[in-house]
Protein backbone atom coordinates (compact mmCIF):
# COMPACT_ATOMS: atom_id res chain seq x y z
CA UNK A 1 0.00 0.00 0.00
CA UNK A 2 1.26 3.48 -1.07
CA UNK A 3 1.93 6.32 1.69
CA UNK A 4 -0.98 7.97 0.46
CA UNK A 5 -3.11 5.08 0.24
CA UNK A 6 -2.45 4.58 4.00
CA UNK A 7 -3.51 8.56 4.64
CA UNK A 8 -7.50 7.59 2.85
CA UNK A 9 -8.02 4.25 4.44
CA UNK A 10 -11.59 4.19 5.80
CA UNK A 11 -10.15 4.02 9.58
CA UNK A 12 -8.90 7.64 8.48
CA UNK A 13 -11.53 8.94 7.03
CA UNK A 14 -13.95 8.23 9.49
CA UNK A 15 -11.89 9.32 12.24
CA UNK A 16 -11.83 12.65 10.52
CA UNK A 17 -15.57 12.36 10.25
CA UNK A 18 -16.02 11.71 14.21
CA UNK A 19 -13.80 14.77 14.79
CA UNK A 20 -15.58 16.98 12.74
CA UNK A 21 -18.91 16.39 14.21
CA UNK A 22 -16.98 16.51 17.99
CA UNK A 23 -16.06 20.41 16.65
CA UNK A 24 -19.43 20.99 15.69
CA UNK A 25 -20.99 19.56 18.85
CA UNK A 26 -19.23 21.85 21.28
CA UNK A 27 -20.02 25.14 18.43
CA UNK A 28 -23.53 24.41 18.15
CA UNK A 29 -23.53 23.42 22.54
CA UNK A 30 -26.45 26.13 22.54
CA UNK A 31 -29.01 24.15 20.62
CA UNK A 32 -28.25 21.11 22.83
CA UNK A 33 -30.45 19.82 25.30
CA UNK A 34 -28.08 18.83 28.38
CA UNK A 35 -28.74 15.31 28.30
CA UNK A 36 -28.03 14.74 24.68
CA UNK A 37 -25.00 16.59 24.53
CA UNK A 38 -23.90 14.20 27.58
CA UNK A 39 -25.28 11.43 24.94
CA UNK A 40 -23.16 12.67 22.32
CA UNK A 41 -19.96 13.01 24.38
CA UNK A 42 -20.43 9.74 25.42
CA UNK A 43 -20.23 8.32 21.61
CA UNK A 44 -17.35 10.63 20.50
CA UNK A 45 -14.99 10.52 23.09
CA UNK A 46 -14.41 6.66 22.81
CA UNK A 47 -14.86 6.79 19.45
CA UNK A 48 -12.00 8.83 18.79
CA UNK A 49 -9.96 6.69 21.43
CA UNK A 50 -10.68 3.98 19.29
CA UNK A 51 -9.93 5.80 15.93
CA UNK A 52 -6.73 7.50 16.93
CA UNK A 53 -5.72 4.00 18.03
CA UNK A 54 -5.83 2.81 13.93
CA UNK A 55 -4.07 5.74 12.86
CA UNK A 56 -1.04 4.12 10.61
CA UNK A 57 2.49 4.76 11.95
CA UNK A 58 3.79 7.72 9.98
CA UNK A 59 7.43 9.83 9.99
CA UNK A 60 7.40 13.43 9.70
CA UNK A 61 7.78 15.05 6.56
CA UNK A 62 7.83 18.92 8.01
CA UNK A 63 11.00 20.01 9.54
CA UNK A 64 8.79 22.90 11.21
CA UNK A 65 5.69 22.35 13.91
CA UNK A 66 2.32 22.02 12.61
CA UNK A 67 0.35 24.74 11.97
CA UNK A 68 -2.50 25.77 14.69
CA UNK A 69 -5.50 26.68 13.71
CA UNK A 70 -7.63 27.21 16.56
CA UNK A 71 -7.43 30.75 18.33
CA UNK A 72 -6.95 31.44 21.99
CA UNK A 73 -10.28 33.81 22.22
CA UNK A 74 -11.95 30.80 20.51
CA UNK A 75 -10.94 28.57 22.90
CA UNK A 76 -11.72 30.99 25.92
CA UNK A 77 -14.93 31.63 24.90
CA UNK A 78 -16.18 27.71 24.47
CA UNK A 79 -14.95 26.77 27.43
CA UNK A 80 -16.85 29.95 29.21
CA UNK A 81 -19.84 28.39 27.27
CA UNK A 82 -19.38 24.75 28.80
CA UNK A 83 -19.00 26.40 32.24
CA UNK A 84 -22.09 28.00 31.92
CA UNK A 85 -23.68 24.98 30.89
CA UNK A 86 -22.34 22.64 33.66
CA UNK A 87 -22.35 24.94 36.29
CA UNK A 88 -20.96 23.53 39.30
CA UNK A 89 -20.23 20.49 37.71
CA UNK A 90 -17.76 21.21 35.59
CA UNK A 91 -15.21 20.86 39.03
CA UNK A 92 -14.27 17.74 39.78
CA UNK A 93 -11.25 15.91 41.63
CA UNK A 94 -8.71 14.14 39.77
CA UNK A 95 -5.61 12.22 41.14
CA UNK A 96 -2.50 13.11 39.15
CA UNK A 97 0.29 11.06 37.63
CA UNK A 98 -0.76 7.87 39.42
CA UNK A 99 1.60 6.31 37.63
CA UNK A 100 4.58 8.25 39.82
CA UNK A 101 3.79 7.70 43.70
CA UNK A 102 6.38 10.70 44.62
CA UNK A 103 4.17 13.08 42.85
CA UNK A 104 0.50 11.79 43.43
CA UNK A 105 -1.86 14.30 44.80
CA UNK A 106 -5.64 14.91 44.40
CA UNK A 107 -6.60 18.24 42.35
CA UNK A 108 -9.35 20.14 41.30
CA UNK A 109 -9.91 19.98 37.04
CA UNK A 110 -12.62 21.48 35.08
CA UNK A 111 -14.11 19.35 32.95
CA UNK A 112 -15.17 22.28 30.55
CA UNK A 113 -11.13 22.82 30.19
CA UNK A 114 -10.52 19.16 29.38
CA UNK A 115 -13.35 18.93 26.71
CA UNK A 116 -11.20 22.48 25.09
CA UNK A 117 -8.35 20.57 25.17
CA UNK A 118 -9.83 17.89 23.22
CA UNK A 119 -11.12 20.48 20.33
CA UNK A 120 -8.20 22.06 20.00
CA UNK A 121 -6.59 19.08 19.02
CA UNK A 122 -8.89 17.40 16.77
CA UNK A 123 -9.71 20.36 15.19
CA UNK A 124 -6.13 21.13 14.46
CA UNK A 125 -5.61 17.51 12.74
CA UNK A 126 -8.70 18.02 11.25
CA UNK A 127 -7.72 21.16 9.81
CA UNK A 128 -4.55 20.20 9.00
CA UNK A 129 -5.92 16.65 7.32
CA UNK A 130 -8.43 18.20 4.91
CA UNK A 131 -5.81 20.84 3.18
CA UNK A 132 -5.81 17.39 1.34
CA UNK A 133 -1.21 17.30 0.80
CA UNK A 134 0.48 14.63 1.71
CA UNK A 135 2.84 16.36 3.53
CA UNK A 136 -0.06 17.52 5.25
CA UNK A 137 -2.49 14.67 5.80
CA UNK A 138 0.98 12.89 6.81
CA UNK A 139 2.11 15.11 9.69
CA UNK A 140 -2.11 15.35 10.86
CA UNK A 141 -1.78 12.02 11.45
CA UNK A 142 1.87 12.00 13.15
CA UNK A 143 1.01 15.24 15.47
CA UNK A 144 -2.26 13.50 16.13
CA UNK A 145 -0.63 10.41 17.71
CA UNK A 146 1.95 11.74 19.50
CA UNK A 147 -0.25 13.87 21.40
CA UNK A 148 -2.86 10.99 22.09
CA UNK A 149 0.35 9.40 23.82
CA UNK A 150 1.32 12.46 25.34
CA UNK A 151 -2.16 13.40 26.78
CA UNK A 152 -4.72 13.46 24.27
CA UNK A 153 -5.98 9.71 25.35
CA UNK A 154 -6.02 10.27 28.99
CA UNK A 155 -8.19 13.60 28.41
CA UNK A 156 -10.51 11.12 26.25
CA UNK A 157 -11.05 8.97 28.60
CA UNK A 158 -11.43 11.35 31.43
CA UNK A 159 -13.88 13.01 30.19
CA UNK A 160 -15.89 10.10 28.88
CA UNK A 161 -15.73 8.75 32.65
CA UNK A 162 -17.17 12.36 33.67
CA UNK A 163 -19.92 12.26 30.88
CA UNK A 164 -21.28 8.81 32.40
CA UNK A 165 -21.08 9.65 35.51
CA UNK A 166 -23.21 13.41 34.65
CA UNK A 167 -25.68 11.15 32.81
CA UNK A 168 -26.56 8.42 35.09
CA UNK A 169 -25.44 8.93 38.19
CA UNK A 170 -25.95 12.24 40.64
CA UNK A 171 -23.25 13.56 41.74
CA UNK A 172 -22.91 16.43 45.01
CA UNK A 173 -22.42 19.82 43.78
CA UNK A 174 -19.15 20.34 43.82
CA UNK A 175 -18.97 23.86 44.74
CA UNK A 176 -20.24 23.16 48.11
CA UNK A 177 -19.18 20.04 49.04
CA UNK A 178 -17.06 20.16 51.67
CA UNK A 179 -13.41 18.77 51.21
CA UNK A 180 -10.66 17.22 53.26
CA UNK A 181 -7.99 19.92 53.11
CA UNK A 182 -5.50 17.62 53.37
CA UNK A 183 -6.45 15.79 50.51
CA UNK A 184 -7.65 18.56 47.87
CA UNK A 185 -5.77 21.73 48.49
CA UNK A 186 -3.02 20.89 45.58
CA UNK A 187 -0.23 19.14 48.01
CA UNK A 188 1.39 16.05 47.25
CA UNK A 189 0.06 12.92 48.65
CA UNK A 190 3.21 11.70 50.31
CA UNK A 191 3.69 7.78 49.52
CA UNK A 192 4.42 5.45 52.19
CA UNK A 193 8.18 5.63 53.54
CA UNK A 194 8.83 9.16 51.32
CA UNK A 195 8.22 12.24 50.38
CA UNK A 196 7.98 14.95 48.14
CA UNK A 197 11.33 15.25 46.21
CA UNK A 198 13.22 18.85 46.48
CA UNK A 199 13.13 21.05 43.56
CA UNK A 200 9.65 19.74 42.51
CA UNK A 201 7.38 22.45 40.45
CA UNK A 202 4.64 22.43 38.09
CA UNK A 203 5.49 22.11 34.38
CA UNK A 204 4.30 24.79 32.35
CA UNK A 205 1.24 24.33 30.15
CA UNK A 206 1.48 23.26 27.08
CA UNK A 207 -1.57 25.46 25.29
CA UNK A 208 -0.33 26.53 21.80
CA UNK A 209 -2.63 28.73 19.70
CA UNK A 210 -3.33 29.93 16.27
CA UNK A 211 -2.56 33.91 15.60
CA UNK A 212 -6.30 36.04 15.54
Amino acid sequence: MSKIDELVTPAVKNLVTLCRKYCTCLEMLEHKERNAFFDDMLVMLPGIYRGVMRLPQTDKRYAYEPEKFVTERVYRQMRKNLQNELGAQDRFPLLSDPTMPERMRLSEHSIAEILCDVYQEVKDFVSLYERGSLEDMNDAVRECQANFKDRLGAQLLSAAYMMHLYRYQPLPDMAHAELDEDMFDGEMIEPEGGSQPDGMAESDGYMSFSED
